[in-house]
């Protein structure tokens, strides 16, 4: 793989992890999650860093 195409891919990896974050924080931000919710999302957050 040349440095191109390398780059390109950790870029489109950064992006996807960006908003992965914000829509974490916007699902965190409602009012409308259960408790058994959140905690699956704040393991999820937990397990992928995000």
């Amino acid at each position: 793989m040349d440095d191109a195409e390398f780059k390109r891919r950790i870029e489109r990896i950064e992006e996807i992890v960006s908003d992965a974050r914000s829509e974490a924080d916007d699902l965190l931000c409602t009012d409308d999650l259960t408790t058994d919710q959140e905690n699956e999302l704040n393991k999820l957050r937990r397990d992928h860093s995000i």
